[in-house]
């Protein structure tokens, strides 16, 4: 089990092959299942000249986004507003996106995923015959040919050595969630449960917990849980976990949390 507080974080500059600028706090990551890799961090977008553009395009991973503050562009007159959540299921296309200030939790995850060091990696290795710009990536072969590539798929065939495939989507677009639409169930006890979503034949499942008094409520152990903290502060064992918290428990692992009145959280079970 770990437990994250994004609020004791310092803001990275991420070195990112698209335009703009972006800070970003890494949160939990590793592995789900072998061979299934998965990244949670913090983004926060710059505004004006600074806002991140990207082309339209579509990844081989799975990804969940919730708007943590202000409404985030995903494609032209497209956006997750600010509370929402968004699934982009692999293979779904989605922009050309320009992220114009905001901060969003993002989640990748799948066995296509690139993880951050592989992907920084292989930035390294195609800057040094090509540019990126504008959310793509340009070089000249020895024959004088110029080619040009979508700047993701460009890292994950350096750092892969091999074509990237995308799988065709389950869902042909990102799916939007709105929490808000939902109505909050009981258990009996004094926490109160929200089923926001199923995706996929392996479930991925979203979900909202909130505590109504002050209890202990344990989550399945059978299966990895994130828990994103939103409101008053929970107790994981010896450990507290205030709004912008993050609880990572891997299968196996019992995940008893300790919440007062006004204890909320965000939880994907995969």
């Amino acid at each position: 089990m770990k437990v994250v507080d994004s609020n004791a974080m310092e803001w990275a500059l991420l070195k990112q092959p698209r335009g703009g600028r972006a800070e970003r706090k890494v949160l939990v990551g590793g592995e789900l299942s072998p061979g299934i890799d998965f990244l949670m961090y913090m983004i926060r977008y710059g505004s004006g000249d600074d806002a991140v553009a990207s082309p339209r395009h579509h990844h081989n991973f799975e990804q969940i986004r919730y708007a943590v503050e202000k409404p985030i562009n995903y494609a032209e007159g497209k956006e997750v507003p600010e509370g929402w959540l968004a699934f982009f299921p692999a293979g779904a296309w989605y922009g050309p996106q320009l992220v114009d200030g905001g901060i969003q939790l993002l989640m990748q995850f799948g066995p296509g995923y690139l993880g951050p060091e592989a992907s920084l990696r292989a930035q390294e290795e195609l800057a040094e015959k090509g540019v990126f710009k504008d959310g793509m990536y340009s070089w000249t072969d020895s024959s004088g040919e110029r080619h040009e590539q979508e700047s993701m798929q460009a890292l994950y065939e350096q750092a892969m050595g091999k074509p990237l495939e995308f799988p065709e989507p389950r869902y042909p677009e990102p799916v939007l969630i709105n929490p808000n639409a939902f109505a909050w169930e009981r258990n009996g006890g004094s926490v109160q449960h929200k089923h926001l979503a199923t995706f996929n034949e392996q479930p991925f499942t979203i979900e909202m917990l909130r505590w109504q008094d002050s209890a202990t409520y344990t989550l399945d152990q059978h299966r990895t849980q994130i828990v994103y903290s939103l409101g008053e502060p929970v107790s994981v064992g010896d450990e507290h976990a205030g709004a912008g918290a993050v609880v990572w428990s891997q299968p196996g692992e019992a995940l008893s949390v300790e919440g007062v009145q006004g204890s909320e959280l965000l939880v994907c079970e995969l």
